[in-house]
């Protein structure tokens, strides 16, 4: 579908030269590290896809979302992410003709920009779809994912946190076009030399 992939690349475009102003190269000191984040992920969602080449007919849904986030700094404001996020709600093909649908499993990584609040986290990875249906090919297929968060993190006392954020993934296969708009609250621990 070429909506999502024009809007996943004018956020792209728009938002990625603003990670430079919040990234340092500035190492993380021993008395600055914050340590590894580990974060509970739900979420709700809108999931569409655009089904077939010359005859393309799209649908979308309504859902929820669980998932795991895992982060470690790299320095003051960059961080490595890591992030597993299953979507069990089926997507269907809307041709009449054809029985089949689609619930999916992400897993992305990428660097997380920001400052002590805000976030912007681009990533790249695979998504595995689950296929069900009279008329489905294939159980299970891969494909290549991005994705594009932006979101804000907010203390809860010395040791948990939450972060609510906004969340664009897209994805595609031969007569497949997928995107999910998500949002989601992680909820996760970090160690207590977190500022």
């Amino acid at each position: 579908m070429i909506a999502p992939r024009i809007l996943f690349l004018v956020v792209a475009l728009v938002l990625t030269p603003q990670a430079g102003l919040f990234a340092q190269q500035e190492s993380v000191a021993p008395g600055d590290r914050a340590g590894v984040a580990l974060r509970l992920v739900p979420g709700v969602l809108y999931a569409g896809a655009s089904f077939g080449d010359e005859s393309a007919e799209s649908s979308g849904k309504f859902g929820f979302s669980i998932g795991g986030q895992f982060s470690a700094p790299m320095s003051r404001s960059l961080g490595f992410f890591l992030e597993g996020v299953w979507q069990p709600t089926k997507v269907e093909n809307p041709h009449d003709v054809i029985d089949e649908a689609f619930s999916a499993f992400y897993l992305l990584g990428g660097l997380q920009f920001g400052g002590e609040d805000a976030y912007l986290r681009p990533s790249v990875g695979v998504v595995w779809r689950s296929w069900s249906g009279a008329d489905a090919l294939e159980e299970t297929e891969t494909g290549l994912a991005l994705g594009l968060a932006i979101g804000y993190e907010k203390p809860l006392g010395r040791l948990f946190h939450m972060s609510p954020e906004l969340e664009l993934r897209v994805s595609g296969a031969h007569g497949l076009s997928t995107y999910v708009l998500a949002l989601q609250v992680p909820v996760g621990w970090r160690p207590a030399g977190h500022q």
